[in-house]
């Protein structure tokens, strides 16, 4: 099954479907994301496609659809977010081994890790802990009694569901990467934010 999603988020019917793997891939955009980890953080208001744009920012809020989102909840997504992308900057200057197969062949070679939108989010869906979130879901690592995948004294089994944002730098989560480049001066995602524009 392939899931498209888009602000606002899915109802927590849609969690289920993450839960026992009947997801393959998720299609998604930047407002998809930064909203799905905005409601952890903080409530997030049913509104209505009307309610006027201007009106609401003068009180604080900003409307995403029919959703209403306050500007603190803005904040509390930067401060979430800050000491990760900073863990993200030093793990990509660190070099990794990277194994994979090509024609039947296993391979290793030590590389740098490339923060890809896909892998960003897998990220962040690690870190946010919260079972509201479809990326938490579509990372999160289950214990399985049954699993053939074992860790230490545990069997474990990764949905590892890929999530596809082409455009991930297009929203609030592109505002906090460019501001913690200029603050780092180290840039998170080098190849992807050179294309992305």
């Amino acid at each position: 099954m392939i899931i498209f999603l888009s602000p606002p988020p899915p109802p927590p019917n849609y969690c289920n479907n993450f839960c026992y793997t009947k997801v393959s891939v998720i299609v998604t955009t930047a407002g998809g994301v930064e909203e799905d980890f905005i409601k952890c953080l903080a409530p997030t208001y049913m509104g209505d496609f009307s309610f006027p744009g201007v009106e609401l920012r003068s009180k604080g809020l900003n409307r995403i659809g029919n959703l209403l989102v306050p500007n603190e909840n803005y904040r509390k997504l930067e401060a979430w977010m800050t000491p990760i992308l900073d863990a993200m900057v030093e793990e990509q200057k660190q070099q990794v081994i990277y194994c994979f197969r090509r024609n039947g062949y296993s391979y290793a070679k030590l590389q740098s890790v490339i923060w890809s939108p896909s892998k960003m989010i897998a990220r962040l869906g690690k870190e946010i802990n919260s079972t509201e979130s479809v990326y938490y879901w579509a990372y999160k690592v289950r214990l399985l009694l049954n699993s053939l995948v074992k860790l230490g004294n545990d069997f474990f089994l990764q949905n590892d569901i890929p999530v596809f944002c082409p455009a991930l730098t297009n929203g609030s989560i592109g505002d906090l990467l460019y501001f913690h480049h200029s603050i780092v001066n180290t840039k998170l995602c080098n190849s992807y934010l050179l294309t992305s524009k």
